[in-house]
């Protein structure tokens, strides 16, 4: 019996996915991943090793579909700012109005 990679990438996936919804970091990483194991399990399989071919492939699809999913929590926070917590995660740096110029 081998070491569990796909349930080792699910794990941190998952637990990648439940802190960069709390950090609200950018929900397009695990997308451009993604497209790095794509073309990776391309390369992969015109070389022949079609296992690893199929394994990259599975752990990209995850990706997408992590990926997916905070782009849906993006879009909900969006839609409901009231909603989400503002102790939740680290908020966005509060800018101060510069003084109006005076008027003559």
């Amino acid at each position: 019996m081998g070491f569990p990679y796909v349930a080792t990438f699910i794990a941190l996936l998952v637990g990648y996915t439940i802190y960069s919804a709390w950090a609200r970091l950018d929900a397009r990483y695990p997308i451009v991943g993604a497209i790095a194991l794509f073309a990776s399990a391309a390369a992969s399989d015109g070389l022949g090793n079609f296992a690893l071919a199929a394994t990259l492939s599975e752990f990209s699809a995850l990706l997408v579909g992590a990926g997916v999913l905070l782009l849906l929590v993006d879009a909900w926070r969006e839609r409901h700012p009231g909603r989400s917590s503002g102790s939740a995660g680290p908020s966005a740096p509060h800018s101060e109005a510069a003084d109006p110029p005076e008027q003559r």
